[in-house]
C-alpha cells in the first residue's frame, strides 16, 4: 500500500485562531471549549511527519504538496 504521511495545520498564532472562531459566530461557552481543545491537539503536533502553519490557504496547499513530493523522493517512503 501507499506510505501514509501526516500534516498538522497550526494556526498563525492562537489569538488569529480565536478571531477565526469568533468570526464563525460561534458562543462564548463554545469558542473556550474549543480552545481548550486545541491546546490538547497542540500539545501532539511532534506526533506528526509534518507541521505546516496555516496562515493563507495557497501557500498551506503549495506546502504541502511540497511535503509529499519530498516524502515519494525519500528512498524508503517513509517518515
Amino acid at each position: 500500500g501507499l506510505p501514509v504521511v501526516s500534516f498538522f495545520l497550526l494556526p498563525p498564532s492562537l489569538d488569529v485562531l480565536r478571531a477565526r472562531i469568533r468570526g464563525r459566530g460561534d458562543s462564548q461557552d463554545e469558542i473556550e471549549r474549543r480552545m481548550k481543545t486545541v491546546e490538547k491537539e497542540l500539545a501532539r503536533k511532534d506526533e506528526y511527519d509534518y507541521q505546516i502553519v496555516n496562515d493563507v490557504v495557497d501557500r498551506t496547499v503549495d506546502e504541502i504538496v511540497a511535503r509529499l513530493a519530498d516524502h515519494r523522493g525519500r528512498p524508503e517512503a517513509g517518515p
